[in-house]
């Protein structure tokens, strides 16, 4: 009888938890929305393509974040999953060899301090979401 009260604690304790996870994936996602409408201003004086991207960016990491916060729809987690690792994967391409289009084609951007909080805040985004994902799977089949 122990065991299983200890067994059903430790669940529960693991599902609670997961299901933090998802909070700290939406609270990430809305400071990385943020720091992109931070960083558009200078973006816009770029090339106005680079400031219509970070506003849609922006805009997506904020709704995806109210989305997250009303409901767990696993789609809609898969998304910010996908959008926030091909984000990070452009910023590599942006800091190593550039875009090849723009005002300047090829040309490596400087790495900036809000580079790297917009960079951490969506990689603490995937890893809480599939974090939250993997459990969930996990505590379905015990």
């Amino acid at each position: 009888m122990t065991t299983t009260s200890t067994q059903t604690t430790t669940a529960g304790n693991v599902r609670m938890r997961r299901s933090a996870a998802l909070p700290v994936a939406a609270t990430a996602s809305v400071l990385a929305g943020f720091i992109h409408y931070i960083v558009m201003p200078e973006h816009l004086a770029e090339w106005w393509v680079y400031a219509a991207f970070f506003t849609a960016i922006g805009m997506f990491e904020l709704i995806w974040a109210a989305l997250v916060f009303t409901g767990r729809n696993r789609q809609v987690l898969l998304v910010g999953v996908l959008v926030n690792v091909a984000v990070l994967a452009l910023w590599v391409v942006t800091r190593t060899t550039g875009l090849p289009i723009g005002p300047e084609p090829g040309t490596p951007e400087a790495v900036g301090i809000w580079d790297l909080v917009s960079c951490a805040a969506e990689t603490v985004t995937v890893l809480a979401v599939l974090y939250s994902l993997l459990g969930s799977k996990r505590t379905h089949h015990d």
